[in-house]
C-alpha cells in the first residue's frame, strides 16, 4: 500500500511506501562486509533465508538492482512485476539474478507480516512545520543544480523507508506517457539536516555523474578491492565536492550540517 503523506509543493512529494520499506528492512538483515552498499542492521534478529539470500546476493552480478527496485515502483504489484513478471528487470535475467529474484522473494513474502505489523502500527506522518523546512530548503538547492540546464528541477518524490538508516537511494520512476521524474528513499526519522544533506547528495549524483562517466568504461562496484570500487569512489567524491561548492556559495548556513554529514561517511574536507 502507498500512502501520500504530504501534497506536492515545490515539485517535491513525500510518500511512505510499505512495499520500499519492506525491500530495504529485507537487505538489513545482510552482511555485505566492505561493500558501500551495505544496510546491515546487527539488532536485527537472524531469519532463516538470511543466509540463503546473502549468497545469491554475492554471486550475482545485477545485485544491485535490488537496492532500487523498492523506490522505483509503486506497489507490490508493481514489485513482482518488476521481478519475475511481465516487466522484469533485464539486469536480473540471468541465471545468477533469477536465483536472486527467487531468494529476495521469499525473503519479502516470509517478512512480509511481521514488517506490516509494525508499519500500521507507525502510521502517516502528519503535514507539520517540519516538514515543510525540509522541503523547502531541498527546493532551494536542487534549483541551483538544474540552473546551468535552463529549467526547473524535475518532480522528486522522496520516499520514507526507515531501514535506510543513514543512507540513500536515488533513481528514476516511468509515468504514464513516458516522462520519468527522480525518486529518493532515505529514512525520515534522521535528523532534518541530515535528511537536507542526504537527498541533496543524490540530486547532485545526478549532475555530476554523467561528467565523471564520460569516456569512462567498465562496471561501477561498491565493493571494497574490486575493479569497479575506483569509479564507484571516483562518483562519490565528485558529487561531494560539488555539493560542497554549492553549499559554500549559495546556502553558507548550511555549511555545518554539511560537514557533519561528510564526516559520517569518512569524507572530510
Amino acid at each position: 500500500m502507498l500512502q501520500l503523506y504530504r501534497s506536492r509543493r515545490f515539485g517535491i512529494e513525500l510518500e511512505r511506501s510499505e512495499h520500499a520499506a519492506l525491500c530495504y528492512h529485507v537487505l538489513a538483515h545482510l552482511d555485505l562486509g566492505s561493500d558501500a552498499a551495505t544496510l546491515f542492521d546487527r539488532g536485527l534478529p537472524p531469519r532463516p533465508w538470511r543466509d540463503a539470500l546473502a549468497g545469491a546476493y554475492a554471486r550475482a552480478r545485477g545485485r544491485l538492482r535490488l537496492q532500487f527496485l523498492g523506490i522505483e515502483t509503486t506497489s507490490f504489484a508493481e514489485l513482482r512485476a518488476r521481478l519475475f513478471g511481465d516487466r522484469r528487470d533485464p539486469a536480473l535475467g540471468d541465471a545468477d539474478g533469477r536465483a536472486l529474484v527467487t531468494a529476495f522473494t521469499r525473503a519479502l513474502e516470509d517478512e512480509r507480516p511481521r514488517h506490516a505489523e509494525r508499519w500500521r502500527a507507525q502510521g502517516a506522518l502528519r503535514e507539520s512545520a517540519r516538514l515543510d523546512s525540509i522541503v523547502e530548503t531541498l527546493s532551494r538547492l536542487r534549483a541551483v543544480l538544474w540552473e546551468a540546464s535552463g529549467g526547473p528541477p524535475p518532480p522528486l518524490t522522496i520516499v520514507d523507508c526507515p531501514a535506510l538508516g543513514w543512507c540513500g537511494r536515488a533513481s528514476h520512476r516511468s509515468r504514464p506517457g513516458g516522462s520519468r521524474h527522480r525518486v529518493v528513499g532515505v529514512s525520515l526519522a534522521r535528523p532534518d539536516e541530515h535528511v537536507v544533506c542526504q537527498v541533496f547528495h543524490e540530486e547532485t549524483h545526478r549532475v555530476t555523474d554523467p561528467v565523471v562517466l564520460g569516456g569512462r568504461s567498465g562496471r561501477r562496484d561498491t565493493r571494497v578491492g574490486q575493479p569497479g570500487h575506483e569509479l564507484h569512489e571516483a562518483l562519490e567524491l565528485a558529487a561531494v565536492e560539488a555539493g560542497q561548492a554549492i553549499i559554500d556559495v549559495r546556502a553558507p548556513a548550511l555549511r555545518g550540517a554539511y560537514h557533519r554529514w561528510r564526516e559520517r561517511f569518512g569524507m572530510t574536507l
